[in-house]
């Protein structure tokens, strides 16, 4: 029997060495059950020949499964006059992307690139908790852990020390991070450390590891025939260990911020995630949508994988699925008019991708021009005919157009699947996509997508839909905890990573000062609640007590003998004893 996975996107990645060119630098993230390989100019898994986004099922076999093997980045947009632009991630093949590190500088500076963000920066759970417990301590920090002092927060006045290089103090930001004292500026020496912005949640779950890095579109060596949008990405990539939800366990998380560095605003921003799967052997595989999530998967089209092709031998089957987690906000207004109303959305639209070779018809093939790009992102087969319900979606003639790809549940033959359309399994890729919305210069929006895999038995067309729907409520509760993590039933959450030391416990004490006394003395009790005490002469006579006296009580000695008086005190669940002297 095989099974299936499921998988979401999300990333953390290695800290690499300062980079003096644009070659993207690589890490992988394995922080919890996945492991997957991240770039630098935003391209995910794919590694030139394979994909890396592995959870770990069949290491015991020798065996490296990938039930995704290649994701990224798709936006395009309209500059002011009408022209299409945009960067479309794909394959990086022949060393050509329209995505490369780094951040794009202002335009009067000489180097349109800065080549020093051509870096992953990584931090751990651990390095936060040690630094925040260290701040506790004493406000000052005796031990600075490099990965906290090097994260790229705005104005990070030790980056130079650290990183080698400044960190730009911009206003739009870069790494997230927890400002403890409210100035903007990323200090761990006031207590400030790396994390996710507030965009849901009032309190931040602390991933037990995160990845920052930066990417643009001022390339000229793309890989699609498009024009520069001038965008400037921030991602942060994170995971959580989470050995009580598998689901989350196997989530890998990705907090997207899209900058306009254009001299001129942007209309009729679509952003998209394109996915390519591979369910164990990606020859008899499924397509699916989830409209409400706003997600696309992939699955087994029958109980047996396979067969391969080239002599690849079957493995284990997984249900992969690519989500939007936090909403994206988007318009309903016109180009170049007011904005009507704003909302907030996941993806809106999904579309299957065919190469070369694959797809039913050349209407339906991929794309290859700005303006094909461009409809794919806004729901729209390479000719530019919508979407509809129905057979594989590329009808002439049928009902009203719909945004999303075979959103029926694959178990229900009634419903709109890729079995009950007929179609024959196969290699999937797809797009998900969300817009519109329009972008002024130096503006953002925020999004934030995950990628899943789990290995899911009987999660085909025949199996029955119980596993199904286990993996879509599970899917459903991790949408529910990134949106609303204070109420969430998901137990894996770490808001403060270690609490404040508690002052340590110091022993009661009681003393009386002063000490010789002439007219009166005070006594003093220290560190706990005295219930009583009592004073004796040197002949062990009792002349003076008082049940629950004051932490601190004046005591009249004037017409005392001169002499040695022993004063004992019930304190704190002992008894303790102080000499003093009358003059």
């Amino acid at each position: 029997m095989k099974s299936f996975g499921l998988v979401f996107f999300a990333l953390w990645v290695t800290l690499g060495a300062r980079a003096q060119g644009l070659e993207p630098v690589s890490a992988i993230i394995e922080t919890n059950s996945v492991r997957a390989m991240l770039y630098s100019n935003g391209r995910l898994f794919w590694q030139g020949d394979k994909g890396l986004f592995d959870v770990s099922y069949d290491t015991l076999f020798g065996v490296e499964t990938s039930p995704i093997q290649a994701a990224g980045l798709w936006i395009g947009g309209v500059d002011e006059v009408g022209n299409l632009k945009g960067a479309y991630q794909l394959y990086d093949e022949d060393g050509k992307s329209d995505f490369q590190p780094g951040l794009i500088q202002p335009y009067y500076m000489e180097e349109r690139i800065n080549k020093d963000f051509n870096k992953i920066w990584r931090v751990s759970w651990k390095d936060i908790a040690t630094h925040q417990q260290d701040y506790w301590d004493n406000q000052i920090i005796d031990n600075p852990l490099p990965s906290i002092y090097s994260w790229p927060g705005s104005g990070n006045p030790h980056s130079e020390e650290y990183n080698g290089f400044p960190t730009p103090d911009t206003p739009l930001g870069l790494a997230p991070f927890e400002d403890k004292n409210g100035d903007g500026i990323y200090d761990p020496d006031q207590g400030d450390y790396p994390s996710p912005e507030r965009r849901f949640c009032y309190t931040i779950p602390t991933p037990d590891e995160m990845l920052w890095f930066a990417f643009n579109d001022e390339k000229v060596n793309r890989s699609t025939n498009t024009d520069l949008i001038q965008i400037e990405v921030h991602c942060l990539a994170y995971a959580y260990h989470c050995e009580e939800e598998e689901l989350l366990d196997n989530t890998l998380i990705l907090d997207y911020k899209v900058i306009n560095k254009a001299i001129e605003p942007l209309d009729s921003i679509y952003v998209g995630m394109f996915v390519d799967f591979s369910i164990g052997c990606p020859e008899d595989d499924y397509l699916g949508t989830i409209p409400e999530h706003g997600a696309i998967y992939a699955y087994n089209s029958d109980n047996t994988d396979g067969p391969c092709s080239q002599g690849t031998s079957a493995r284990h089957n997984y249900f992969a699925s690519c989500s939007m987690l936090g909403r994206m906000l988007v318009t309903d207004h016109i180009r170049n008019q007011g904005i009507d109303t704003v909302l907030f959305q996941y993806f809106e639209s999904s579309m299957p991708l065919y190469l070369d070779g694959e797809a039913p018809s050349v209407g339906q093939s991929f794309p290859r021009t700005s303006l094909e790009f461009y409809r794919y992102l806004t729901g729209s087969w390479r000719d530019g005919s919508p979407l509809h319900f129905g057979q594989d979606g590329f009808l002439t003639e049928g009902p009203a157009p719909f945004p999303f790809i075979y959103p029926g549940h694959p178990s229900r033959s009634w419903e709109w699947n890729e079995a009950s359309a007929g179609s024959s399994p196969g290699k999937r890729r797809a797009i998900a996509s969300a817009g519109h919305f329009r972008l002024n210069p130096d503006k953002i929006n925020t999004f934030t997508v995950a990628f899943t895999a789990k290995q899911c038995y009987s999660c085909y067309p025949g199996g029955g839909a119980y596993r199904f729907n286990d993996f879509f409520y599970e899917l459903d509760e991790i949408q529910h905890w990134k949106e609303d993590c204070t109420v969430s039933r998901i137990p894996c959450r770490r808001y403060a990573p270690i609490p404040p030391p508690e002052p340590e416990k110091k022993a009661p004490e009681i003393r009386v000062m002063p000490n010789p006394a002439h007219s009166q003395t005070c006594i003093f009790f220290y560190n706990a609640e005295a219930y009583w005490y009592r004073i004796y002469n040197a002949k062990g006579q009792l002349l003076h007590e008082i049940d629950h006296p004051a932490q601190a009580h004046i005591l009249s000695v004037e017409r005392w003998q001169h002499g040695l008086y022993y004063l004992q005190a019930g304190i704190g669940g002992e008894v303790l004893t102080e000499k003093f002297l009358v003059y």
